[in-house]
């Protein structure tokens, strides 16, 4: 489900020209692209004592974790949703209401979080935070930049397409 349903319905109307979503959530009746694929990473305060050394799945599932629930309706993550195909228990103590807030709630603390590696990458660039690998096979998130079948021929919006793949390739 995504995270605000009267998004999805506004594009199936027309009134949204494109989404950016996950592929699980990509509506088959209209074209889709792959803007990229994203490998997950766990990230952490950077003095937390769990990056000392190699992060193993003891100290991964030994851990307090955050959790990103998003939208109004609290909708799990792509992160979350598959942890539980996995059948992967994590130690959930705090829920994020979006991933901009990690930072702040992992700072000073020894709780993790899993995150999109590119996200990883800016947060550690700025705050006092480390990433790592997972400890164990996790499906890499494939964004999906989905746009109305009537907006097909569109040179605005083929255009913009293109500027969103230039900007996803460039790692921005």
């Amino acid at each position: 489900r995504l995270p605000e349903d009267s998004l999805r319905a506004k594009f199936v109307i027309g009134e949204i020209d494109l989404m950016l979503v996950p592929e699980e959530f990509v509506l088959t009746q209209h074209p889709a692209e792959l803007m990229f694929e994203e490998p997950h990473v766990v990230v952490g305060w950077d003095k937390n004592p769990a990056f000392k050394k190699k992060i193993t799945r003891d100290i991964f599932f030994d851990a307090s974790h955050i959790s990103v629930s998003i939208g109004p309706n609290s909708s799990l993550s792509f992160t979350e949703r598959n942890m539980q195909k996995l059948g992967y228990q994590r130690r959930i103590d705090v829920h994020a209401p979006h991933f901009s807030s990690l930072p702040w709630l992992l700072i000073n603390t020894n709780r993790l979080a899993v995150i999109q590696k590119r996200l990883a990458k800016k947060f550690t660039s700025v705050f006092p935070l480390k990433f790592a690998p997972l400890p164990f096979e996790f499906p890499d998130m494939r964004l999906m930049l989905q746009y109305h079948t009537a907006r097909e021929k569109d040179e605005g919006l083929r255009w913009f397409r293109q500027l969103l793949h230039k900007t996803a390739d460039s790692g921005l």
